[in-house]
């Protein structure tokens, strides 16, 4: 598996010479009598991913514990997700650990009775849940129990980044928090409703999404859509819901709102890679060509650091027509656990509190390390940029895409309708409802047709 951690290498080292001044140090000035050292087993995504993000920091609170750690990278779980819940179940039997430290992906996978209810734990101590962002909290206790089985130091979400000169210059309302999708496309086709609007710029444009089927997964993301029932296999795509998505998406693109480049990158080991000069090739609002994009906190990183020829800002959204607060991305970050099989429970809830404490979040907010879960990271920070990406939310069962995929027999055939479909909208050969009535039709047909065990595995 490769390391998708949200932190690099060099992040994840300033933070550990910070944390190390900030905790280790008064550590060493008043040392506790020795009770014989504790022991900490800790299962890893991969040995990579724990020594930069998080060993320097354990090491430097706990320098008396015995502490040893379990790979599960020789599981490749990313590459079996239909199996990844025995897989782990099998490890953690096999292996015992006391604490376990996963991405984001895998933590619907495994089964709410192999983890103890972190939130036990919490109100036995009296440790209050209210420091975190809610939505943090309501992403990891939306399993079946409904129990917290995992606590998350970070999370990722979107925004929506603007041009100020260019919305200045065109005489344009410049965006506000919490934009509809059906807003921030009404705003960008203003623009290209001005003769000085220069060949090869555009209202809105995102870099990766160089499609109308991109568009049509991010604003179905955002509206807690999905093309089919996982649990009864059955088309979901005729509804009043569906035809305004489509609708909205057809439209942007018929007036030339939606702007990308396209570019093929390189491939690696079977990957799709874009390097730094890739992205700033096809990057139109880099270029100062594009008055809007939509991007997480990094984005506010490589801006500042870009010396963009232009100021800009950012804001809440694009939010759900249906649900003011609810965005198209936003996920947990690594995830933290206690199996039941732990032999050293207490230690590993020691290790989760502090990982969680509010002087891990302000180092956290000191040295440009993403977001962390505790809501008051703004204040610590203090820098308004970063407050867009607080107070939103993901619709029920954001994690639970990766763990219940849609079959690649079924997925292949399914897009390639998809994008006719709505290509033929565009042009105007079909209206949405067409559109829609052939994809649940079509769509249903090619569901139906799966061989039995994938279509099973599918929900």
């Amino acid at each position: 598996m490769k390391f998708n951690s949200a932190w690099t290498k060099g992040r994840a080292w300033t933070l550990a010479t910070v944390l190390l001044g900030a905790l280790f140090l008064p550590a060493c000035q008043s040392v506790p009598k020795p009770e014989g050292p504790k022991k900490l087993k800790i299962a890893i995504p991969d040995d990579r991913a724990y020594s930069y993000r998080y060993q320097t920091f354990v090491d430097a609170k706990f320098p008396g514990w015995e502490i040893s750690t379990v790979s599960m990278e020789d599981l490749k779980l990313f590459e079996h997700p239909l199996e990844a819940g025995q897989l782990l179940e099998d490890f953690l039997k096999r292996e015992k650990p006391d604490l376990v430290y996963m991405y984001s992906y895998v933590y619907p996978a495994v089964e709410g009775s192999l983890l103890r209810d972190l939130g036990e734990y919490a109100a036995r101590d009296k440790w209050s849940l209210d420091a975190f962002e809610p939505a943090v909290i309501d992403q990891l206790k939306n399993n079946d129990e409904g129990k917290l089985f995992g606590l998350s130091p970070g999370f990722r979400s979107t925004a929506l980044f603007y041009n100020k000169t260019m919305f200045d210059r065109f005489g344009i309302e410049r965006p506000h928090d919490r934009m509809t999708w059906s807003e921030v496309f009404a705003s960008a086709a203003r623009f290209m409703q001005d003769k000085r609007m220069e060949k090869g710029s555009y209202g809105f444009s995102e870099a990766l999404m160089t499609t109308p089927v991109n568009y049509l997964t991010t604003l179905s993301t955002t509206e807690g859509m999905r093309f089919y029932d996982a649990n009864t296999l059955k088309m979901t795509m005729q509804s009043e819901v569906w035809e305004s998505i489509w609708n909205r998406v057809a439209t942007a693109y018929r007036q030339g709102a939606i702007g990308a480049i396209e570019y093929k990158p390189k491939t690696i080991d079977g990957n799709i890679v874009y390097t730094k000069d890739d992205m700033e090739k096809i990057n139109l609002f880099f270029q100062g060509k594009a008055a809007m994009t939509t991007g997480g906190d990094d984005l506010i990183q490589q801006l500042q650091s870009g010396h963009v020829p232009f100021e800009w800002g950012v804001v809440t959204g694009p939010v759900s027509e249906r649900d003011g607060n609810a965005v198209g991305w936003f996920t947990v970050d690594d995830v933290f656990s206690i199996p039941v099989v732990s032999e050293h429970p207490e230690e590993a809830w020691e290790v989760i509190r502090f990982l969680h404490s509010e002087d891990v979040g302000k180092v956290i907010a000191s040295t440009d390390q993403g977001l962390s879960s505790l809501k008051n990271f703004t204040e610590w920070k203090n820098d308004p940029l970063y407050k867009p990406f607080y107070g939103v939310h993901s619709w029920p069962g954001a994690l639970n895409s990766w763990s219940n995929p849609v079959p690649p027999a079924f997925l292949g055939p399914f897009y390639e309708l998809l994008a006719k479909q709505m290509n033929d909208t565009i042009s105007g050969k079909t209206t949405a409802k067409q559109a829609l009535e052939t994809l649940q039709t079509k769509g249903q047909a090619l569901m139906d047709s799966l061989p039995t065990e994938a279509a099973a595995n599918a929900g």
